[in-house]
Protein backbone atom coordinates (compact mmCIF):
# COMPACT_ATOMS: atom_id res chain seq x y z
CA UNK A 1 0.00 0.00 0.00
CA UNK A 2 1.44 3.29 -1.03
CA UNK A 3 0.67 6.72 -0.61
CA UNK A 4 1.99 9.77 -1.22
CA UNK A 5 2.12 13.47 0.12
CA UNK A 6 3.03 15.92 -1.90
CA UNK A 7 2.99 20.49 -1.46
CA UNK A 8 4.66 23.23 -2.19
CA UNK A 9 7.39 22.15 0.21
CA UNK A 10 7.09 18.49 1.02
CA UNK A 11 7.53 15.47 -0.99
CA UNK A 12 6.77 12.08 1.06
CA UNK A 13 6.17 8.93 0.17
CA UNK A 14 4.95 5.94 2.48
CA UNK A 15 5.43 2.20 1.71
CA UNK A 16 4.07 -0.86 3.70
CA UNK A 17 5.61 -3.69 2.68
CA UNK A 18 6.06 -7.12 4.63
CA UNK A 19 9.17 -8.35 2.77
CA UNK A 20 7.31 -10.53 0.45
CA UNK A 21 8.20 -8.50 -2.69
CA UNK A 22 12.07 -9.29 -2.06
CA UNK A 23 14.05 -11.07 -4.00
CA UNK A 24 16.80 -11.55 -1.46
CA UNK A 25 14.44 -11.86 2.25
CA UNK A 26 15.53 -10.55 5.34
CA UNK A 27 17.68 -13.40 6.50
CA UNK A 28 19.57 -13.76 3.12
CA UNK A 29 20.61 -9.99 3.45
CA UNK A 30 21.87 -10.01 7.23
CA UNK A 31 23.70 -13.21 6.52
CA UNK A 32 26.00 -11.66 3.51
CA UNK A 33 26.27 -8.31 6.18
CA UNK A 34 27.76 -10.95 8.52
CA UNK A 35 29.95 -12.21 6.26
CA UNK A 36 31.78 -9.46 5.55
CA UNK A 37 31.14 -7.14 9.11
CA UNK A 38 29.68 -7.67 12.15
CA UNK A 39 26.57 -6.11 13.72
CA UNK A 40 25.28 -4.94 16.66
CA UNK A 41 22.44 -3.70 19.22
CA UNK A 42 20.99 -0.66 17.52
CA UNK A 43 22.94 -1.48 14.20
CA UNK A 44 20.17 -0.36 11.11
CA UNK A 45 20.91 -2.06 7.71
CA UNK A 46 18.90 -0.94 4.61
CA UNK A 47 18.27 -2.85 1.63
CA UNK A 48 16.64 -2.60 -1.91
CA UNK A 49 14.00 -0.37 -3.29
CA UNK A 50 10.73 -2.05 -3.00
CA UNK A 51 8.40 -1.24 -6.30
CA UNK A 52 6.50 1.68 -7.15
CA UNK A 53 9.54 3.68 -4.95
CA UNK A 54 10.96 6.47 -6.90
CA UNK A 55 14.28 7.90 -6.76
CA UNK A 56 15.64 9.49 -3.78
CA UNK A 57 16.77 13.07 -3.98
CA UNK A 58 19.08 14.87 -2.02
CA UNK A 59 17.79 16.59 0.92
CA UNK A 60 15.02 13.68 1.17
CA UNK A 61 14.46 12.10 4.21
CA UNK A 62 14.34 8.64 4.73
CA UNK A 63 12.93 6.72 8.18
CA UNK A 64 12.89 3.07 9.22
CA UNK A 65 10.40 1.70 11.31
CA UNK A 66 10.31 -1.67 12.72
CA UNK A 67 6.70 -2.84 14.08
CA UNK A 68 5.15 -5.50 16.30
CA UNK A 69 1.36 -4.86 15.22
CA UNK A 70 1.04 -1.24 15.85
CA UNK A 71 3.63 -0.91 17.88
CA UNK A 72 6.73 0.71 16.64
CA UNK A 73 10.03 -1.56 18.29
CA UNK A 74 12.59 0.78 16.79
CA UNK A 75 12.85 3.71 14.50
CA UNK A 76 15.55 5.59 12.65
CA UNK A 77 15.75 9.04 10.72
CA UNK A 78 18.07 9.95 7.79
CA UNK A 79 18.74 12.98 5.44
CA UNK A 80 20.36 12.22 1.92
CA UNK A 81 23.13 14.20 1.32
Amino acid sequence: MKKTVKNSSMRASFLRNTGAMMIYKPDVVLRGILDVMPLGDGDTTMSGTPAGVGPVNAGDKLVGRIREGDKVLVEGAWVVE
